[in-house]
Order: structure tokens, then sequence, then C-alpha cells
């Protein structure tokens, strides 16, 4: 799982109802994001990782299956199941065919591709290709579908070990999906929902706690993202929130990035190392000049910070500065960046909470619609309960 706030995994509502009973072996159909796939092979799920977006007048949704093959000779290969939802606003449903058709076609053309071609879905034009990856460390190999479906982009991958296992009959299912368009149309509305409570009245409410802002400051989510185990289970809880004030001379933007669950020793160091920013293949989204970690405090524990230079901010030759913060403690991880261009003071006022904060995690933060109030409570009041308790 990737921790940068530029990937969206990296991150739609799908109940843990679902996820218990993707979980059980056997060949049973996996629902996930918009679809159902039925993988040719007794599987069991080992777990998922669900991300929502919304921002640059777009929203974004991902989920994940790591899933185990448990029978025949390819029993013990993990694969990743994954779909993706891009939903820009405005964009004419032929501009976005024709953009999802010109990109199918480069592909295509790339070394090592096995397999090209172009379907029916439901009345839409998809495109299908079986070729390597190179995005990948241990999983090279994808199988990928992809379509333009009322105006925005829909795909379903599976990235594997090798290609045997995909030749098993993993193309054959995977051109032919059953789509839920429904489920779709919702994950804006769904995103949105949990936008409402998660930040208000001043208040950013994180997985590790509440954050309080000064005046004059806007603040919105813009990121959610959620790892579950085989069990569907909560194990790693993120948000994201872009923060904005207008100044005299110039406009204070910053955004932050709160996460903490299970602890993970391969995705701390990583996320401290920013290993996957710093090799990202486009040069803008780069992180470039990252500091070697240091000595410093979060939650209230000894922790660790590193900085860069972030991506070029959109408009601008400049990059962005970029600051992270981490600590382990009991199990857990609590991970931290803010990212600005300029809003220095904005950044320092959080760093300083965050580091002050008491070791929380609240892995069960809602993701999507908050639950029905109590009667005679409010969202906030239900969600200061539910965060210092």
């Amino acid at each position: 799982m990737s921790f940068s706030i530029h990937r969206a995994f990296a991150r739609t509502v799908l109940s843990t109802a679902l996820l218990c009973a993707a979980a059980q072996a056997g060949a049973q159909p996996l629902k996930l994001l918009g679809a159902t796939l039925d993988l040719p092979f007794d599987f069991k799920v080992r777990d998922s990782n669900e991300f929502a977006s919304s921002g640059h007048r777009a929203s974004r949704s991902v989920q994940a299956f790591e899933v185990e093959v448990t029978s025949g000779p390819h029993a013990g290969k993990v694969l990743l199941v994954q779909a993706r939802y891009y939903a820009p606003e405005r964009m004419p449903p032929e501009t976005m065919t024709r953009v999802v058709r010109e990109a199918a076609k480069t592909q295509g053309e790339k070394p090592g591709v096995r397999a090209t071609r172009t379907l029916q879905v439901d009345g839409f034009d998809f495109h299908y290709m079986d070729g390597p990856v190179e995005s990948t460390e241990n999983r090279p190999q994808r199988m990928i579908v992809t379509g333009a479906v009322n105006g925005a982009i829909y795909s379903l991958s599976v990235f594997a070990p090798d290609a045997d296992v995909l030749a098993t009959g993993v193309g054959e299912q995977l051109q032919a999906p059953k789509l839920d368009y429904a489920s779709l149309l919702q994950a804006r509305a769904r995103f949105d929902s949990e936008a409402k409570t998660a930040a208000a009245d001043r208040a950013l409410e994180s997985p590790m706690g509440r954050l309080m802002l000064a005046g004059g400051i806007q603040a919105r989510l813009v990121g959610s993202g959620v790892r579950r185990d085989a069990e569907g289970h909560p194990t790693y809880r993120s948000r994201e929130f872009s923060l904005f004030k207008a100044g005299f001379w110039t406009l204070q933007s910053v955004v932050v990035s709160v996460g903490c669950g299970n602890d993970d020793a391969n995705e701390y160091a990583k996320f401290v190392r920013m290993t996957d920013e710093v090799a990202e293949t486009d040069e803008d989204e780069r992180y470039v000049n990252p500091s070697l970690p240091e000595p410093a405090r979060l939650a209230g524990l000894a922790g660790e910070t590193a900085s860069a230079s972030g991506p070029t901010v959109s408009g601008t030759w400049r990059r962005s500065s970029v600051t992270r913060l981490a600590a382990r403690d009991s199990g857990r991880m609590y991970l931290t960046q803010v990212e600005r261009f300029n809003g220095s003071p904005i950044e320092n006022a959080l760093t300083k909470q965050l580091a002050d904060a008491s070791p929380t995690c609240h892995v069960d933060l809602p993701f999507g619609p908050p639950p029905p109030k109590q009667q005679g409570a409010s969202a906030v009041g239900e969600s200061v309960a539910r965060l210092d308790d």
C-alpha cells in the first residue's frame, strides 16, 4: 500500500459482509468495486485495500484484493485483483471513449504484450491487454480490461508473479465481468457523505484524533483509505485533508495525510525513506533531495522525521515541500505527511499538534457514509466521543 498523497493507490465502499464472504476459500465470485469477477481457481483473500478521493474536478475510487491460490499447480501464488474508477466532472462521454482507446493503443504497442482485444461490455467499448507491467516489484505480469462508462473510466486488473497462473483462464473471465453501474455512480456520493463529518467547524477528524485549525483556514477531506484483513476487520486507516488560507500576498496551501494501524516494518521503512516517491518515473511527481531520517516526536512517542522537495505544483515551476513524521509503538505504526506550497504557519501548527497528541489509533473511523446518529446526539458529538475514548 502506498502512503503517498499523490496515489490513490492505492485506496469505494464495500460492506464487511462481502469481504467476509470473499475470504472463504473456494472458486466463488470475487465482489469488488463495481464488478463481480469469477476467478478460475480456488482462492482465499489475504487482505484488501480501498481508497477514495475527490479533487481537481474529478473523483477517484480504488479497491484491491490480495488473493492466494489454494489448490492446483499454482497453489501458494499470490495475485492482486484491482478495480479503479475515475470520474471527471463535465467530461463528454465521447472524449473519455477516445482517451481510453488511444491509451489502449499505446499500451498495446509496448514490448512483451502477449494479447490485445477490443470488446463490448453492456454496450460500452472495453480494451483488454495481457502483458508485463513495470510498476510492480513482485507481480510483474498483468491482465487488464479498461473502458469508458458514461463519461468515466473503469478498469479491472489482475497482477500476478508470472504469466502461467494468468493463463489458467483469468483472461477469459476478465473479459466477461459482471458490472454494477449503480455502485459506480454512487461512489462520489459516498465519499462526499464521509467528507461532511470529517472536516467541519475547524476540526479535522483524523485516525489519530481530532486536529483543530486556526481561524480563516478552509479545509476539506480529499482522500480516505482503509486496509482490511481477510475477515474484513480494519487494520490501517488514513485520511487526507486539503487546507488553504488566503493571505494578503500569497495563498497558503497545505495537504496533510494522517494514518495509523498495525505495524509493518517494511511499509514503515518505505514511508520514512520515501522509497516509492523517489523512484517515481514521472519527473513532475517524483520526490527529490530527500533528507536522512532524524529523531522527532509523533503522538507523544519517540519517532523519526524526514523531508524532501515534492511534486511540481501545477501552474508553477516550483516544487512543494514535504515533511514526514513516523513512530512505532506496541504493535502500531503512526505515519503522517504534510505537503505545503507556502503555508509554513499552518504546517507548524499541525506538526505541533501531531507531535503532542496521545498515541491513539482509530482504524474503525467510518469509510463512506457515517453510521446513523443516535437520538439526541450530533454527528460532531459522536465523533468526539469516538476519538477520545
